[in-house]
């Protein structure tokens, strides 16, 4: 169920729900890395609201520097990567083509596929944990970094928009090449 997005959407038909989860996505021990991108390509016949937008992140490494964050941001010109297979809320149904879901690995804990992307405005971002000694400690962060909520108006991603999901850090050693990521997402759309 989406938020007050729904306001905007009425006079539209519902065309599909989908979920998508990128492979296991290793840090690239550099202060900046898109873990994934969610694109409704130009052309595009539908609108679409994503629903959930969830992080997974398994440290690995001590770090005594400022912890790496997770931000969504609004982009433009996302290419490479790998495209997500997306799965259909209702198999009776079809997303648009033109709607790509990237991830930054083509398979659990494999070699890098670098996603490319303009990155614009920041919608919002977290703090990922920090051991600061790895000693019996295991961490595991989960949560929504994006829910649309019913008491504000939801994302909604027109023709030719897109959003990226980085994480940023301050220094590189604050996204080892050890670090594990996964990325979920649900949206709908409509025509």
């Amino acid at each position: 169920m989406i938020g007050k997005s729904s306001s905007r959407l009425l006079q539209r038909q519902h065309s599909a729900g989908a979920y998508a989860t990128t492979f296991r996505t290793l840090g690239n021990a550099a202060t900046t890395q898109v873990i994934a991108a969610f694109d409704n390509g130009a052309g595009s016949p539908v609108l679409v609201v994503p629903t959930e937008i969830t992080v997974f992140a398994d440290m690995t490494a001590a770090l005594a520097a400022v912890a790496a964050h997770v931000r969504l941001t609004r982009a433009s010109a996302v290419s490479a990567g790998t495209v997500i297979t997306k799965t259909l809320t209702d198999t009776a149904m079809a997303s648009a083509s033109q709607v790509v879901v990237r991830g930054a690995t083509a398979s659990d804990g494999g070699t890098a596929t670098a996603i490319t992307a303009t990155i614009g405005t920041t919608i919002r971002q977290a703090l990922l944990p920090r051991m600061q000694t790895a000693v019996g400690y295991v961490s595991q962060s989960q949560g929504p970094l994006y829910a649309d909520r019913s008491d504000m108006d939801g994302i909604v991603l027109r023709a030719g928009e897109a959003l990226a999901i980085q994480v940023v850090a301050a220094v590189g050693t604050s996204n080892p090449a050890t670090n594990h990521y996964l990325v979920n997402l649900a949206w709908e759309e409509y025509q």
